[in-house]
């Protein structure tokens, strides 16, 4: 409870530290999830191979799960290596009917295919992300971009004021222009 504590603070070197604690624990009755939030915390503190080990691990405890498996999809997905996070997101959106995470998952999809230069392929699966749910103000912004690089000027404004008014939506505390993640 201490590391999950920490974590929704976003103090996620402390909350690794409980986490840690937590799966060192000599007992058959390790609480599962622990796994989960250690790949969490290891992803947003940059550390990749342990949140891999951490997600990795999980998932031989619960099998299939979407979203361990989205976030596997995210740490390829910064190392470049594109076919491997395409494999990732997809098993993730096969493995679940929550359409949030689905609507992530396809998102960081679209992502992957604007990165290999399929922009066509990459604005379908922003719409499909964005019809999952039209909060997702990231892959509206995304969309806008690849929009204006496919020459598509008043559709990509048309998602850059989305983008702004999901954002003020899901996100009324940020009055200036951010940096992604937040």
């Amino acid at each position: 409870l201490m590391g999950l504590s920490y974590h929704f603070n976003r103090h996620y070197s402390k909350a690794g530290e409980w986490f840690k604690k937590g799966v060192a624990l000599k007992t058959d009755k390790i609480y599962p999830p622990t796994w989960h939030f250690l790949g969490w915390t290891a992803l947003y503190l940059g550390e990749l191979e342990e949140s891999k080990k951490a997600f990795n691990h999980f998932l031989l405890l619960e099998p299939n799960k979407a979203d361990p498996l989205f976030s596997l999809g995210l740490i390829p997905f910064q190392e470049g290596d594109f076919s491997e996070a395409k494999v990732k997101f997809t098993r993730s959106i096969q493995e679940t009917e929550d359409f949030e995470v689905q609507a992530k998952a396809t998102a960081r999809l679209a992502d992957v295919n604007a990165e290999l230069g399929n922009w066509k392929k990459s604005i379908v699966l922003y719409e499909e992300a964005l019809t999952l749910n039209p909060d997702l103000y990231e892959a509206w912004y995304r969309l806008s971009r690849v929009l204006r690089r496919m020459g598509q000027e008043n559709e990509s404004n048309d998602a850059l004021h989305a983008f702004e008014r999901a954002r003020r939506r899901v996100r009324p505390d940020l009055h200036t222009q951010t940096r992604f993640p937040e």
